[in-house]
């Protein structure tokens, strides 16, 4: 059996990191590679370090839809957990509850974001909405 050494050119591929203010990594994104676009290297809130004590708080499906949010001239504190499939701790909604005077989840209107905003409705009493003709916030703002 011969050893072979296998290598691969990743420039051009577009890879990227997501990092926490001190540098640490916590996500890599692959936007052209469909079964694995996100690699997560560790458990991090996006936007919790962006937190500028706002009266509101909006719990978005990414980075990308809170800032939409903003672009739109919507003035709140927004976090993004990893995935629509991870529904923030009783321990994080309620630090968040002392802190804000209200608290809205606007994810994906597709079946994972319409079932974990439900899931926030059930679980923490947070209203919840969604758009009818675009998927998310990001693609009203396109």
């Amino acid at each position: 059996m011969c050893n072979e050494e296998k290598s691969f050119d990743v420039r051009g591929l577009g890879i990227y990191g997501f990092f926490k203010k001190n540098g640490d990594l916590y996500k890599i994104y692959q936007p052209f590679i469909k079964d694995r676009k996100f690699i997560k290297i560790q458990d991090y809130l996006q936007g919790s370090e962006q937190l500028r004590g706002l009266d509101n708080l909006v719990i978005t499906s990414s980075m990308k839809d809170g800032l939409a949010l903003l672009s739109l001239g919507i003035h709140v504190d927004f976090v993004a957990p990893d995935s629509e499939n991870t529904i923030l701790s009783p321990e994080i909604i309620e630090q968040f509850k002392k802190q804000y005077k209200a608290i809205c989840v606007i994810l994906d209107r597709d079946t994972a974001g319409i079932k974990a905003m439900k899931e926030y409705q059930e679980r923490y009493n947070l209203p919840f909405v969604y758009f009818q003709h675009e998927k998310d916030l990001a693609d009203i703002v396109k």
